[in-house]
């Protein structure tokens, strides 16, 4: 027994000696240290955006107080934080000596990184940036052998836009709709400066991007980070509310190629709206959604239009208490009817209806019966050059033995000066004429216009300024068919 008891004491002996070492092993110097870090320029992405003056072009910056993670060869997670904001940034902290340093934005602890193979996390759940990446979600990697970093992105930016707002949108769901994987635990490697995800663990397709119940607004750009893949059959973004009800849907079967260090653009996503069921079709060229509609005095049911109440056209609707309309037309007709997000209007029209005399109003300012020339053909062929002018057709009112009353109703903003804005009346045998000398202006708002020659003879209504208050005014016309001009001009500003 004695025997044993020395040979185990001589064994804690050994063991203690070599503790002792051990601990008398120097540890790796530590000392504050700063790296110059750069960010790969050609992609849009990273911490934030800023705009460069090309399409979907953006420089990349850091924000002030980005952290980084640097690898020194040790297991000690050494955090570095920028000093200030742009396209380059110093960072500050503290790190051992070694030959080579890895670098990882943004900061994560739990990462690891091996001779340029790094492995992190890309989440399944982000903040939707408004107007920019939102921080921390762009994965970047940089390897040095001095006192600069330069980054490279590894993952690709989705950008898209929807065509109008989306009130109380609580979370959007991206997915792809051959199950791609868009987030999870990734293997990164460098790769000279080419980085590529080799691996994903717990591979998600879809992304969470949280938006606090704001509304999400019509033609803002939104983003988000997403790993590159093969999007071979489109996406699918839906919209939530805060009870987790679904808000829309919107599918494309367009095939998305996701590089990675690219800003990749869905579009200007169009949020369905549907008149008794039937959904409108979505055009991107005018901006504006439309169908084609024979109404049978039945109320109208309307999906999708947040704010119906300031969006229905009052020359053809009238808005009931439980939100649906009544069409105040010939239901016998085919009536086209068109939303335009930007102005929140309704137009319908159908210029086939042949009326004895038709009154045209065309204007080159921001008038809300828009209809671009260039869309109806030559513009030779409708009018003389004018810059982007709006048209309509003015629906007839009302008739007598003598007049005719024409009315629309109009979107007048204050953003754009509004220039010309012209009156044609024309007879069965297609002569159109302008404003006569007997015109009257009257009515509310009259004071904003003026009836003046532009210099040829041809009298013109024009506006004297902008406008108090952007909204919708109507405008009624009545022509004189006994005189054979227009008689009055009335502008009423609608509440």
């Amino acid at each position: 027994m004695k025997k044993y008891s020395i040979l185990a004491l001589c064994a804690i002996l050994v063991v203690a000696a070599c503790g002792k070492d051990i601990d008398k092993a120097p540890a790796p110097e530590v000392k504050d240290m700063v790296f110059h870090a750069s960010i790969e320029q050609n992609p849009e992405t990273k911490t934030y955006l800023e705009w460069n003056g090309e399409i979907l072009g953006y420089n990349v910056c850091w924000w002030a107080g980005n952290e980084i993670r640097v690898f020194d060869g040790t297991a000690t997670p050494r955090k570095f934080i920028a000093k200030s904001k742009g396209a380059s940034s110093d960072f500050s902290g503290s790190a051992a000596d070694a030959a080579t340093y890895y670098a990882l934005y943004p900061y994560d602890g739990a990462a690891t990184c091996s001779e340029g193979v790094f492995t992190t996390t890309l989440p399944s759940t982000q903040a939707l940036g408004y107007g920019d990446i939102t921080d921390n979600t762009n994965i970047s990697v940089a390897v040095s052998d001095g006192s600069s970093f330069a980054f490279k992105n590894v993952c690709t930016i989705l950008a898209f836009r929807v065509t109008q707002t989306v009130k109380n949108c609580s979370y959007v769901v991206l997915e792809a709709n051959n199950g791609a994987a868009l987030a999870g635990d990734i293997t990164v490697n460098y790769n000279s400066g080419n980085p590529s995800v080799t691996a994903v663990a717990s591979p998600s397709s879809s992304i969470r991007l949280n938006n606090g119940s704001a509304d999400l607004e019509g033609g803002a750009a939104y983003f988000c980070t997403v790993l590159p893949a093969d999007v071979a059959t489109g996406f699918t973004v839906s919209f939530y509310n805060s009870s987790d009800e679904l808000i829309t849907s919107i599918s494309s079967t367009k095939e998305a190629d996701l590089p990675r260090s690219k800003v990749y653009n869905l579009g200007n996503l169009p949020v369905p709206i549907a008149i008794n069921g039937t959904k409108l079709t979505y055009n991107s060229v005018k901006k504006s959604y439309s169908g084609d509609f024979t109404f049978d005095g039945s109320p109208i049911t309307v999906a999708g239009i947040t704010d119906l109440e300031g969006a229905y056209n009052r020359d053809f609707f009238s808005l009931n208490p439980d939100g649906t309309l009544n069409f105040l037309r010939n239901t016998a007709k085919t009536w086209t009817v068109e939303y335009f997000p930007d102005y929140n209007y309704i137009w319908v029209s159908n210029n086939m209806l042949g009326f004895p005399d038709i009154l045209y109003i065309a204007g080159n300012g921001k008038m809300a019966s828009p209809r671009w020339y260039s869309e109806v053909g030559n513009p030779s062929d409708y009018y003389w050059s004018m810059e982007a002018p709006y048209y309509c057709v003015a629906p007839l009112a009302g008739s007598d033995a003598s007049t005719y009353t024409f009315q629309t109703t109009s979107f007048l903003t204050t953003a754009t000066q509004w220039g010309d804005v012209r009156l044609y009346f024309g007879k069965g045998g297609g002569q159109w004429a302008t404003l006569n000398a007997g015109t009257a202006l009257s009515g509310d708002n009259a004071s904003m216009f003026e009836i003046a020659d532009d210099g040829d003879g041809t009298l013109t209504l024009h506006s004297k300024g902008g406008f108090d208050k952007d909204g919708y005014y109507r405008l009624t016309v009545t022509y004189d068919r006994t005189l054979d001009y227009i008689s009055t001009v009335n502008f009423t500003k609608l509440d």
